[in-house]
């Protein structure tokens, strides 16, 4: 879902280490994340979050929320900027004009990974977000964005900008994702050598962290433009989007068998007759599902898998994502 998050590593680059756990953290920003009800927002705040989240705070923690909605996790932050929904790119853009204009950038982290002609590029390209012009545009209160900021970047050291779909489903999510990482960039927010690394899975084999830089790839370059659009690939896959005329233009490559495997196109996709006409037209629909939906009256072969909780297999462990507390 965050496919953002992706990109942006495509860019930038990212840590082989990792963030810090949530306990040593003494701030920790959230961007479109409720964290205390969808157990979500990696690498923080996935187990337990209710409790873990308290006891962290008790511990000194300030937590800076920045949502549209006052959520269930925002009525525990100790600053709450609500902005109109889709303004994540002007205030993360303003944070980072106003750590530069400050200097609270970790110069000796930027030293070594981003250099001076990086933060002189960086610099210019955020100078009109000054703190005025975002918050009048994102609906801020004066002195927000500072406050903001100035908690995180001056008088905080350990702890980052974490997001979740709440900003990775708005407008200009791929910068916005872009612009949160390059905070945790400029303050050099991720684990050191020396520090303590989580071992993410108890059940998976222990693999070596180093203190490295992963350099960027733009892995969804790979596959070449698509035939609809020119749309390019994320994790091997087109985007979802464009299936439909996949399988009703003809052409050369055009689908016309498809394997759902837990996905209801009927209810996902935008136009939904679309997606109808679509299904219904292929030559071959196999359903792999436990239930019923509105897909798999399309479907050729319906294949009732296993549920989660019957099988002991399932794992995810992400690389530099802490899924479990330590």
């Amino acid at each position: 879902d965050p496919s953002g998050k992706s990109i942006s590593a495509g860019r930038l680059g990212r840590s082989a280490a990792g963030y810090a756990d949530l306990t040593p953290q003494d701030v920790a920003v959230l961007v479109g994340a409720n964290p205390m009800v969808a157990h979500g927002s990696p690498p923080i705040l996935l187990v337990d979050p209710v409790k873990r989240l308290k006891q962290a705070r008790a511990n000194g923690l300030k937590l800076i929320v920045i949502d549209p909605r006052r959520t269930e996790t925002a009525n525990n932050a100790d600053l709450l900027l609500q902005p109109y929904p889709g303004e994540d790119v002007a205030i993360l853009g303003g944070m980072i004009r106003i750590i530069l204009s400050e200097g609270w950038e970790d110069r000796a982290f930027c030293a070594d990974y981003v250099g001076e002609q990086g933060i002189a590029a960086l610099r210019a390209a955020v100078e009109p977000l000054t703190p005025d012009y975002v918050e009048a545009r994102a609906g801020l209160e004066p002195g927000q964005l500072f406050d903001a900021i100035a908690l995180f970047a001056r008088d905080s050291r350990v702890g980052g900008v974490h997001t979740a779909t709440g900003l990775c489903m708005a407008p200009f999510s791929n910068l916005a994702q872009h612009l949160a990482e390059t905070i945790n960039i400029l303050c050099g927010r991720y684990l050191r050598e020396g520090e303590a690394v989580h071992q993410m899975d108890p059940l998976a084999p222990r693999y070596p962290v180093h203190a490295e830089v992963m350099a960027p790839g733009r892995n969804w370059e790979e596959g070449g433009p698509s035939r609809i659009r020119g749309m390019y690939q994320m994790f091997g896959e087109r985007p979802t989007g464009t299936l439909t005329d996949e399988i009703l233009i003809p052409g050369k490559d055009r689908i016309r068998a498809l394997i759902l495997d837990g996905s209801n196109p009927l209810t996902s996709l935008p136009d939904q007759r679309k997606a109808a006409q679509a299904m219904a037209a292929l030559d071959l629909l196999v359903s792999i599902d436990p239930w019923r939906t509105p897909s798999t009256h399309f479907a050729h072969y319906i294949l009732p898998p296993r549920m989660h909780y019957e099988r002991a297999d399932l794992q995810w462990n992400p690389p530099g994502m802490n899924m479990f507390p330590g």
